[in-house]
């Protein structure tokens, strides 16, 4: 939407997620050149892929859900080891007989991507 301020200049209102969008590219940006570097290799360095094994599919992680004399406390809990989180969702589907299941999610600044794969 464009509006005009009081001084007669074109003002573009964006959603906060477009506004922070924005933000992440020009950062982006402004340490690919300081690096030296293409967008997207600095782009990519910031992206990390974590997993969670589970026996079902975790659309909407909910963090007070579960024990709370766990390691840490109640939780999602995500690891980057994927083969760490393979080996607990098999143990867990071993103990619940169910099928295991590997949740995904790429992150970065923001939420790129989500998915879930039967191992």
């Amino acid at each position: 939407m464009m509006n005009m301020d009081k001084e007669g200049n074109n003002i573009i209102q964006l959603p906060l997620e477009e506004i922070k969008l924005a933000f992440a590219a020009r950062c982006v940006e402004g340490a690919a050149r300081k690096l030296g570097m293409p967008y997207i290799k600095v782009y990519n360095r910031m992206k990390i892929i974590v997993y969670h094994g589970a026996t079902q599919v975790i659309e909407d992680p909910i963090c007070k859900f579960g024990r709370p004399n766990l390691d840490f406390g109640q939780g999602f809990y995500v690891t980057d080891l994927k083969e760490l989180a393979i080996k607990w969702a098999q143990t867990i589907a071993l103990r619940r007989k169910e099928k295991p299941l590997l949740n995904q999610e790429l992150l970065n600044k923001y939420l790129v991507y989500n998915g879930t794969e039967e191992i």
